[in-house]
């Protein structure tokens, strides 16, 4: 299978993140989303944005991740420090939430939650804007290699598992016609085509769960 590439934002971007073990996929994917949007090419800080936002959710615990009003709300105010301010760490925050430091800048911008349809990633898309969605996760997901780096289509997916990624490009399948959206993940150079995958818009209608940008 060969994907045409029309649309591919990946340049707006730096070089792909690896969460490890925490359930931070939310914080990156915005990290990534919010740093495009403030043309920035250093990189904004996940753990930041994961604290402020998991300090909106009542009864948060380690481990629980981020809904995803949550972490609209805390990049809308106060917004993200710079990574060199609040550095990425291995492991989960300990109860109670440490306050996060005084910094400056600090990047904020209002965001919306969308449709997870084709038409809104399009439209983004098509504006240089790439776009957050929501997944849930097929066993396929996991299988994605350099050499082959698109998600092939099951109606099957894991129960309770649910990701955040961004949506950077566009193109479609050389053979069948199908749209795919090129997908930007936070697991690391080695996922993937340097941490990016084709996604066909099968998937996207059965498994996305929600979009989120401006």
């Amino acid at each position: 299978m060969t994907i045409i590439h029309e649309i591919d934002l990946r340049g707006f971007h730096g070089t792909v993140r690896n969460q490890g073990d925490r359930p931070t996929c939310m914080a990156f994917a915005l990290s990534d989303l919010n740093g495009q949007r403030h043309q920035q090419s250093a990189q904004l800080s996940p753990e930041y944005l994961y604290r402020e936002a998991a300090g909106l959710m009542p009864g948060w615990k380690p481990g629980d991740g981020l809904e995803v009003d949550a972490a609209l709300r805390a990049v809308s105010t106060p917004g993200q420090a710079l990574e060199v301010a609040v550095p990425y760490v291995a492991v989960e925050p300990t109860l109670p939430l440490a306050t996060n430091p005084q910094c400056t800048p600090l990047f904020a911008r209002d965001y919306g939650r969308h449709l997870p349809v084709m038409g809104t990633i399009e439209s983004a898309l098509t504006s240089d804007r790439s776009i957050g969605l929501v997944l849930r996760l097929t066993v396929e997901f996991f299988t994605v290699t350099a050499n082959v780096p698109q998600v092939p289509f099951s109606p099957h997916a894991i129960f309770g598992l649910s990701h955040a990624v961004i949506a950077v490009g566009m193109g479609y399948d050389s053979v069948s016609n199908e749209r795919h959206v090129l997908i930007r993940n936070s697991w690391g150079e080695s996922w993937g085509d340097s941490g990016h995958a084709w996604l066909p818009a099968s998937y996207i209608r059965t498994h996305a769960l929600c979009a989120f940008g401006d």
